[in-house]
């Protein structure tokens, strides 16, 4: 049945085109993880910051000599500025990520949403396909026979008193050995945790607002800020 499949051109090609979309995918995930890598470094150095502030404050604080009342001039100065350089240093950092983070929602917005639905929507249409030509496999010729000569079998253990229940109860006896049969082979069937054909599930990482009203005025709302 794998070969079957496999070598089926249609397969190749619908294969093709959702391998196209998830490599697209991958790439617009890639491009988000850049720009959030960046927002995290600038926050490191924020971080930073904000720490080596805490302590040129406290040795602004101590550049005052209480005894005497005098002031290191100098000292101060220097603490000052450096003081008054990082507050700067982090005022333009967090404008720089406000800025990246905006950029990530546009992306998200325009790009990521289309991109992320494609590569949903080409893996879909691929496993449909798939189901449909199993199901086409499952109607072959030595399968049916063997389940018809098991329906046959079946029959030949039903009571004639079981059979006019069944017709009472409008049931045909196929349905009754095709519910049976479906009890003794439901233990045998998993779900398995990866797909047959080894096919990746596309990995959508983010979160969008899809293409509707909201995703149309935040979309604007963003742009106008830019």
């Amino acid at each position: 049945m794998l070969d079957t499949i496999t070598q089926n051109e249609t397969f190749i090609q619908k294969k093709a085109e959702y391998e196209e979309a998830l490599e697209a995918l991958k790439k617009a995930n890639d491009e988000i993880a850049k720009k959030q890598e960046i927002i995290n470094r600038n926050n490191a150095i924020i971080q930073a910051l904000q720490a080596e502030n805490i302590d040129l404050e406290k040795k602004l604080d101590g550049s005052l000599d209480v005894e005497s009342a005098a002031l290191d001039f100098a000292e101060f100065d220097k603490l000052s500025d450096q003081l008054n350089s990082n507050a700067r240093k982090i005022t333009l950092l967090e404008k720089l990520n406000k800025e990246t983070e905006n950029k990530i929602e546009i992306f998200k917005l325009e790009e990521y949403s289309k991109t992320a639905s494609a590569a949903r929507s080409k893996y879909t249409e691929l496993n449909k396909y798939i189901y449909e030509l199993t199901q086409e496999l499952i109607q072959d010729e030595d399968l049916i026979k063997n389940l018809n000569f098991l329906c046959g079998i079946y029959v030949e253990c039903l009571e004639d008193r079981e059979i006019n229940t069944l017709n009472q109860l409008h049931m045909t006896v196929e349905q009754v050995f095709l519910e049976d049969l479906s009890k003794r082979v439901r233990p045998f069937i998993k779900n398995p945790e990866k797909s047959p054909l080894g096919i990746d599930k596309p990995k959508i990482l983010y979160q969008t607002l899809g293409a509707g009203f909201f995703a149309r005025r935040r979309l604007q709302e963003l742009k106008e800020k830019q």
